[in-house]
């Protein structure tokens, strides 16, 4: 049994945000999560092995992922691009650029 129905067409919509600190706020947020995870996984890469990289990839990735789920409703579909980078940039500087570091 239904006892009321509720309208909400009539409330008003929080302001949207200018667009030039929406393209810096999205611009800094993909540059924290490529630069970010790249910085985390140097260290992993020179003192870990490549097991234990891969289960620290595997565990960061699902939060991040919810993190550009919840963002994205903000700032668009872009942020799943700088995810994806984000995790490029992770294996890349665990396999390649700390073994470089390591070994000189």
């Amino acid at each position: 049994m239904i006892f009321a129905l509720v309208k909400i067409g009539d409330r008003p919509f929080p302001p949207e945000p200018s667009p030039q600190n929406l393209t810096w706020q999205l611009l800094l947020i993909g540059f924290g999560l490529v630069n970010g995870m790249a910085l985390v996984f140097i260290p992993l890469g020179m003192y870990g092995s490549v097991f234990f990289t891969i289960i620290w990839l595997l565990f960061l990735f699902l939060p991040l992922l919810f993190l550009v789920i919840r963002l994205s409703t903000k700032f668009g579909n872009l942020l799943y691009i700088a995810l994806f980078l984000s995790l490029l940039s992770a294996g890349v500087s665990s396999l390649y650029i700390s073994h470089t570091i390591g070994f000189f």
